[in-house]
């Protein structure tokens, strides 16, 4: 909603009225209106305006616009206060103390406002501070409300023109002097890069010029005042009437010297020099006035130009109403939003506070407490809607932290802080999983590999002689051509005897070869484990006679099926000699085929080695058990003698154990607990008279 906001100038010639309509994102200045005093009323403005205000006033009726008004430069005193704090608590509380000193007014006869313009070094504030007498506030808003005008800001009339530099100066910055002429006092105002360094009132102005001619040439007020309207003019090429233009230069000579003297006083006290001036005010009107002005000042002086203002709405700016309607302009810019610096200065404080809003309240109060019910109804509306979505994104979270710890750490949990806790600092207790594998299935199937070929490379089968016992490896010698071991003709075994191992030994070799990787119903870690081809280090291995095959206890001759056996209480029969020729030992060969590694569940090696290789798989079990991250380690056979392939005689069989690494101190705790137990059978046995 619009918002009409009106500065009200109330000044010893004219009643100076600037409309200025701001919205939320916008505003702009949409009037201007200058309504003159006759001459004869102008020792009392504020009584001689009253029926210039009674036309604003009815101008203004049901539009309930802010009206903002302002104390003259001239009837308030103005000081910058350094304090050692920039609370604006403590501000209010000291202020009014520390100006006691400095300007004849008690505190309990003065009202003052404030606006802080910086900080020291130090952190404390640097305060503009402008002050007047109770009486003079209180007869200014009493003629006021008198005509029905009711400003709800009383500022400063010297200070509010910075309001105007962002939009005048905008980015360029600088140190910029607002000089505005009026009917009988001159207003100073000088913005350094945005902040209020000076406020202050001359009383003199285009008075003077009118008194001036009116003496010189001895005519009345009104006359003198209509030749100034008309030819007033200063010193310069374009000076027609030489006589009335040095009249004009003698009455303004002595605002030229204050000026000069304010100038130079606030570039000995800060440091910087006034880079330009913006003349503006009805005394401005006065022909050269601004190249006048540069040469007794030393400065650039160019008109203050309201029409290259972007947000201006008002015709005729560069007539008659640019000169006069800049201090209104700036008035009503105290309340526009988006201006960045601001005259926040309000003599409406304490029990001069403004009641008008007060009153509006009151006046609509019931509406207001229905909007607020209202409001209040469709925040807790809001609020239910909201607290439902939360809800139910928060079951939706915990249904999906609730399926990734079944998956990654074997327990269901709904708790976030549990579930984060676990993360960053895992349990300790052996039934809480582990969050991560001790080792790679890589690094599984590497040990398990090189077990592979440690045993490969080192064992072998045992050699079975002519008497029937079992030597030690012997270095083999390839076959001759015609097929015949180099030690003689191969004699046959006893019918029934199946052949098929001493084949494999004479001259058959076999590649190993992986089967294809199962499908499993979790996901595991499917590695295939590498080929190691046959070759001249590894020759054809011998695997040894099934122990189903013959009565063979592992220390006398093979005994075929057919045999003879003895029978219990009868007669001893002898059995029939056996005279086998073996060729040469050679290493027995075990080979992985599948590798199935399920780092949190079970890892399972599927392997094919010789039919008569019993030992070598309770060997690769006991080796893999060996390694202290692999536990459960268990061994099956899957699959009776075949011929696999190219290996003939082959079995399959497949060891399974978990991969879990001991905590520590845990290993150690094993082996103590493994020598104390072979301790207390090395007792046991000893105690028995040894051996049985």
């Amino acid at each position: 909603m619009a918002q009409t906001i009106i500065g009200l100038d109330i000044g010893s010639f004219s009643v100076k009225v600037a409309t200025v309509t701001s919205s939320f994102r916008s505003f702009s200045w949409t009037g201007f209106s200058e309504l003159p005093i006759p001459h004869t009323e102008r020792d009392r403005p504020e009584r001689a305006a009253t029926e210039v205000l009674r036309e604003v006033a009815k101008s203004l009726a049901g539009k309930s616009p802010v009206v903002i008004g302002a104390l003259p430069g001239e009837r308030v005193m103005t000081r910058f206060v350094t304090l050692p704090f920039a609370d604006k608590k403590n501000v209010d509380s000291v202020l009014g103390f520390e100006l006691e000193g400095q300007i004849p007014l008690s505190v309990h006869d003065m009202v003052y406002t404030y606006q802080v313009t910086g900080q020291n070094a130090g952190g404390g504030a640097e305060v503009f501070a402008a002050a007047a007498s109770r009486d003079v506030l209180e007869k200014y808003l009493a003629d006021s409300k008198e005509k029905g005008i009711d400003p709800r800001v009383v500022t400063l009339d010297s200070a509010s023109y910075l309001n105007l530099y962002d939009h005048l100066v905008g980015n360029d910055g600088g140190t910029v002097a607002f000089v505005d002429i009026g009917h009988r006092s001159t207003n100073l105002c000088i913005v350094e890069d945005g902040r209020l360094r000076l406020a202050r009132a001359f009383g003199r102005g285009g008075l003077a010029v009118t008194h001036a001619i009116a003496e010189r040439r001895g005519v009345d007020f009104a006359e003198a005042e209509a030749v100034k309207h008309a030819h007033g003019s200063l010193p310069g090429l374009l000076a027609l009437d030489t006589d009335l233009a040095e009249t004009c230069a003698d009455a303004m000579r002595p605002l030229a010297v204050s000026l000069r003297q304010s100038l130079l006083a606030h570039r000995k006290q800060t440091g910087q020099a006034v880079d330009k001036i913006l003349l503006t005010g009805g005394g401005s009107r006065l022909e050269g006035l601004c190249g006048w002005l540069e040469a007794e000042l030393g400065l650039h002086v160019e008109p203050l130009a309201l029409e290259r203002l972007d947000f201006a709405r008002v015709p005729d700016l560069a007539g008659n109403a640019g000169f006069a309607a800049a201090k209104s302009l700036a008035m009503a810019m105290v309340q526009v939003a988006g201006t960045k610096n601001v005259a926040s200065l309000d003599f409406r404080r304490g029990a001069f506070a403004y009641a008008g809003d007060f009153e509006f309240v009151r006046e609509r109060l019931p509406a207001l407490l229905v909007m607020g019910a209202l409001i209040v109804s469709a925040a807790v509306g809001a609020m239910i809607v909201k607290s439902r979505g939360l809800d139910r994104a928060l079951r939706e979270q915990e249904d999906a932290l609730a399926a990734f710890t079944k998956q990654n750490l074997g327990k269901e949990q709904r708790s976030f802080s549990k579930v984060l806790a676990t993360l960053k600092k895992p349990a300790v207790a052996d039934d809480e999983p582990e969050l991560f594998p001790p080792m790679t299935a890589i690094a599984v199937l590497e040990k398990v590999t090189a077990i592979q070929e440690k045993m490969n490379q080192a064992s072998t089968l045992p050699i079975v002689t002519p008497s029937g016992e079992r030597g030690g490896p012997e270095p083999a010698e390839p076959p001759s051509p015609d097929g015949l071991h180099p030690g003689g003709p191969i004699e046959h075994a006893p019918p029934g005897r199946d052949m098929r191992p001493v084949r494999d030994a004479l001259g058959i070799q076999r590649d190993a070869r992986l089967g294809a990787n199962p499908v499993t119903s979790r996901p595991s870690h499917l590695v295939q484990p590498p080929v190691l081809p046959a070759g001249p280090g590894r020759p054809p291995a011998l695997p040894r006679p099934d122990p189903g095959d013959s009565e063979d206890d592992g220390d006398g001759p093979i005994v075929p099926h057919d045999a003879a056996m003895p029978v219990p209480g009868g007669p001893k029969r002898k059995a029939p000699e056996t005279k086998t020729v073996v060729t040469a030992p050679t290493t027995a060969k075990i080979e992985i085929y599948e590798a199935e590694i399920d780092l949190y569940s079970e890892a399972r090696i599927r392997v094919e080695t010789h039919d008569a290789n019993v030992a070598g798989k309770e060997e690769l079990r006991q080796r893999i058990e060996a390694v202290p991250c692999f536990r459960d380690v268990k061994k099956r056979d899957i699959g009776p003698v075949v011929s696999i392939d190219r290996h003939k005689d082959w079995v399959r069989f497949e060891i399974t154990f978990r991969v879990k690494c001991p905590k520590k101190g845990e290993l150690e705790a094993e082996k103590d607990k493994k020598a104390k137990k072979d301790g207390a059978d090395g007792d046991s046995g000893a105690a028995g008279g040894g051996e049985p």
